[in-house]
């Protein structure tokens, strides 16, 4: 209670002031609210000086840094070597908020513009994305930018990728096609993943390819078009576009025909009709069918022929994926055999091996180095005892030099087949094996390099060997594959020069340490690895 008693007790006393004390008051606050303006302007003006001192000194130091001391030329590697490595690196669709390379060194500073500006060749690769979600619309691209970015390749080689990786023609990319009509002459590379009536809307009109190298064209379904007739007229009524034919520098070409996107049945007859390509003067020819059963006559296989035919005296390198099964049909009425007297690169992907195996029987290559058979799509799972027997064919016949050979999923042929065809390749200097479901024990044994009386060593020249599939390793073959090394790198105490390069991949790790090493001290390049 005593505190209580001791607090004082405040009471509000009323406040009389004359009206000269309240026009002193007045007068004092008036001075005092001019004089705190002042003080902010003041305050305002300092720190526009500090912001200023600041930014002096950040421009010192930046000219003091190291990298404001390199010359101009040196900066414009760094930058090319900068965007060739962004391009190279993988990565998703494009999202509207990220920036080209070349671009976003062009926003670090005003020298860093001037100097990629002034680099040409960081602007002779452009690639648009066209994409609905998270990419870029043709709404999104100025055109004005497409000619401002070829503008700055000043005059050196043109390579072009636009891809259009949906189904909405509205999203059409006419637009750009039509910026890339001046810049035809300097053209080397063109990738197009378009609708088939946007590619032939820019090839009607006059266009130069003067020094064009290599096309790549994707024809895509286009989704207000859901006959092939409401795009162009009927064949052989329909118009011929000659305009690649006038490419004298034409080497490469792929064509990925998605045909199943059509009902008509002489689609690929139609496309190569419509766009003729110089074939006799091919070095590379990349073609991608996708076969959607019945669609298709025995026409589209006399104009698959007639590419294979036109094309056979240059090319050097040939791709085939997904040939259609209609082959089969067409290949059984082929008397004799077509041969490549300059082929040295042969990959055949997602083949049936029926098919497969009639095409291999068909063809003669006396040149041929590398040989690439994929089934990792169709699946190879069904046995054929005559599909090595074709491969020996194929080698007797050409007597070719086979250098590389690579097996992608072929389970048709088992361990003992494979060592059969190993035998009559005595140029192979380089073995991949990946995911074919082989005895392990059965190959090592195979391949273990024996020049004992009685045992003639099979490829004794190979030099690398690379074994990828994750049963590889069963308990049991440690031994057979270092004793497999061992005899193709030392020889009485002598190492050769040949074996080099062993990749194995496995589930379980059953090789010892005492085994990796020994395997580190015969190798040059020793890859282990294994599956989670």
């Amino acid at each position: 209670m005593a505190q209580y008693l001791l607090q004082p007790r405040i009471e509000a006393i009323p406040l009389y002031l004359s009206p000269d004390d309240t026009s002193f008051l007045k007068t004092r606050i008036s001075s005092i609210e001019i004089e705190l303006a002042r003080l902010e302007i003041q305050l305002s003006q300092l720190k526009r000086q500090l912001k200023k001192k600041r930014q002096n000194l950040a421009f010192m130091y930046n000219i003091l840094a190291p990298v404001r001391q390199l010359p101009f030329e040196l900066l414009s590697n760094i930058f090319s070597e900068y965007c060739s490595l962004a391009i190279k690196r993988p990565r998703p669709i494009p999202s509207r908020k990220s920036l080209k390379p070349q671009l976003l060194l062009s926003q670090i500073c005003s020298t860093w513009r001037q100097v990629a500006f002034g680099t040409p060749r960081l602007w002779c690769e452009l690639r648009i994305l066209l994409s609905p979600k998270g990419g870029i619309s043709s709404d999104d691209i100025d055109a004005m930018m497409v000619d401002s970015w070829l503008g700055r390749s000043g005059s050196l080689p043109l390579h072009i990728l636009i891809a259009q990786w949906h189904p909405n023609s509205s999203l059409a990319p006419q637009n750009l096609l039509n910026r890339l009509v001046p810049f035809c002459n300097r053209l080397q590379s063109l990738c197009l993943a378009l609708p088939l009536q946007c590619l032939l809307s820019f090839l009607d009109k006059q266009l130069a390819f003067t020094v064009l190298n290599k096309i790549d064209l994707t024809l895509l379904q286009n989704a207000n078009k859901s006959e092939f007739s409401d795009v162009i007229p009927s064949f052989p009524q329909c118009r011929r576009f000659t305009t690649f034919l006038n490419a004298l520098q034409l080497r490469t070409v792929k064509l990925n025909l998605s045909c199943s996107a059509y009902s008509n049945s002489s689609f690929l007859a139609q496309t190569v009709f419509m766009i003729p390509l110089p074939l006799k003067q091919l070095h590379s020819l990349h073609l991608e069918l996708r076969d959607p059963g019945d669609y298709y006559s025995l026409a589209d296989a006399r104009s698959y022929f007639e590419l294979l035919r036109n094309c056979q005296h240059t090319v050097v390198e040939c791709r085939f994926v997904r040939c259609p099964a209609w082959l089969c049909d067409a290949l059984l009425k082929i008397s004799g055999t077509m041969v490549f007297p300059a082929l040295k690169v042969l990959c055949l992907e997602q083949w049936q091996e029926e098919n497969e195996a009639r095409f291999i029987q068909h063809i003669t290559v006396p040149s041929l180095v590398t040989l690439r058979i994929d089934h990792s799509d169709y699946g190879g799972d069904d046995p054929s005892d005559s599909f090595s027997q074709h491969l020996i064919a194929l080698n007797t016949r050409s007597s070719s030099s086979l250098s590389t050979l690579e097996l992608i999923r072929v389970r048709l042929m088992c361990t003992k087949d494979i060592l059969s065809v190993l035998v009559v390749l005595p140029t192979l200097k380089h073995l991949k094996l990946n995911d074919c479901n082989l005895n392990t024990k059965l190959l090592m044994h195979g391949l273990l390099l024996c020049d004992s009386e009685g045992h003639k060593p099979i490829i004794s020249k190979l030099e690398s060997l690379h074994l990828v599939d994750f049963e590889v390793i069963p308990k049991g073959c440690e031994n057979c594959i270092v004793d497999m090394v061992e005899s193709r790198t030392v020889v009485n105490g002598d190492s050769r020069a040949y074996f080099s390069t062993l990749t194995l991949a496995y589930r379980h790790h059953r090789i010892t340490e005492t085994m990796i090493t020994r395997l580190n001290d015969l190798l040059l390049h020793l890859n282990l690895k294994a599956k989670d």
